[in-house]
């Protein structure tokens, strides 16, 4: 009989210990799952940042190319402005070398500003 009580106590030891074991296992689980939450929590924040980044890069290239496009248009207003400009001051004869100072001024003006917008 002592020898049945022995098993049953050395049963319950190996019980005890077991369930121990599994609390702790049980605690761990719960620590690395908590762990994988933070870290997915982490994961999709960089990932909405890193979309909107994305976003905010594309509205900037969009708004460089319609500046882009209105700075070429404006380059070709000045062209054909001053072209008109030459035409006029042609056209008066007394003024002729007034015109050509004048033209080759803003000339000068549009080459120096064209060589720092590029």
């Amino acid at each position: 009989m002592e020898e049945y009580i022995s098993k049953v106590k050395l049963k319950q030891m190996e019980i005890s210990s077991c369930k121990k074991r599994l609390a702790e296992a049980e605690a761990k689980h719960r620590q690395q799952q908590n762990l994988f939450e933070l870290l997915r929590a982490e994961r999709n924040a960089c990932s909405k940042s890193l979309t909107e980044a994305h976003d905010e890069i594309e509205e900037l290239r969009n708004k460089l190319k319609v500046l882009s496009n209105q700075i070429e248009q404006l380059k070709e207003d000045i062209v054909t402005k001053e072209g008109q400009l030459v035409k006029e001051q042609f056209s008066k004869p007394k003024q002729f070398p007034a015109a050509l100072l004048i033209i080759a001024s803003r000339a000068r003006e549009y080459l120096t500003r064209s060589q720092f917008d590029n």
